[in-house]
């Protein structure tokens, strides 16, 4: 059976999700030894990216590029650049139920851009005997900080699950997880109010929880599996990404819980975070391109 990873990205107007793919995806492919990565983005996404990196370089990064129009609808969603810097900027990447139709692959590995990839662990998914494999649990790299808006949708509601990263292989039943993905999608505002979900913008997280609330039928998941490792871990977006080298080691500084706008240095070595504050990522892509394409 065919086996890869899929990304998502479509920029807005000021973070470039298409240069995160690319770094991202040439650490997937040092680490994970995956060369199997399809990239589903808009040809402005793609114009860009181009603009600063060779096309032979994006050719050779990536099997193949899904031109996907992003969609046209009002989503804004609060991009912090740690707590000294937040704008309120439009979200397209929201495309994730048509990913059964347009992943090429058997088994699929759907990431999200800024889970960066820093060890071959995920790999333990290949062949598994579980159709679909989604994390709840995902855990702050600074002990101490937790949120209560990552363990359900909302404070009486049903289980948050984490879109950062899924697996499903192509049978009948994972398509109808995907095209009831897209019923919630299409029908928001009325599945947000049925569940209680009080932000405004449509998010990834909260319509796969409710996916799998239904798929489940109306209870706690046991259709739906955890991964083989069943949590992920993260930074928020009031962090910073300052720095990271080839073997894998990810250095940020971290807002102390007691003095908000003032850090700790942490390092990790060989561990996959999810990193929310983007525009670190950003700041980071071209040295991670020219590291791991080196």
């Amino acid at each position: 059976m065919s086996q890869g990873i899929v990304f998502f990205a479509h920029n807005n107007s000021e973070i470039d999700y298409g240069s995160i793919a690319l770094a991202n995806a040439l650490m997937i492919k040092h680490h994970m030894g995956i060369n199997a990565i399809t990239l589903i983005t808009d040809e402005g996404t793609v114009r860009h990216l181009k603009s600063q990196y060779d096309q032979s370089l994006i050719d050779s990064t990536f099997e193949n590029i899904k031109i996907q129009p992003r969609r046209k609808v009002e989503n804004n969603k609060r991009y912090r650049d740690t707590r000294h810097t937040v704008n309120l900027l439009q979200f397209y990447n929201i495309n994730r139920s048509t990913v059964f139709t347009q992943s090429p692959y058997d088994e699929t590995l759907v990431i999200d851009v800024d889970y960066l990839i820093c060890n071959d662990t995920l790999n333990q998914i290949w062949g598994h005997k579980e159709d679909l494999m989604i994390n709840r649990k995902s855990y702050d790299l600074l002990s101490g900080r937790h949120h209560q808006e990552f363990d359900r949708v909302d404070d009486f509601g049903i289980d948050f699950y984490w879109a950062t990263v899924f697996y499903f292989r192509k049978t009948p039943q994972t398509e109808i997880f995907f095209n009831l993905l897209e019923a919630i999608k299409s029908n928001y505002p009325y599945f947000k109010t049925l569940y209680g979900i009080t932000t405004y913008n449509f998010r990834n997280d909260h319509a796969f929880s409710i996916a799998v609330h239904m798929f489940n039928g109306f209870a706690k998941s046991r259709l739906v599996k955890n991964l083989p490792v069943d949590f992920l871990q993260h930074t928020l977006d009031y962090d910073e990404l300052y720095e990271i080298n080839s073997k894998g080691s990810l250095s940020f500084l971290l807002e102390k819980i007691s003095e908000p706008g003032n850090f700790i240095p942490a390092r990790t070595d060989g561990v996959n975070v999810h990193v929310m504050n983007k525009y670190s990522i950003v700041r980071q892509s071209k040295k991670i391109v020219e590291m791991y394409s080196a």
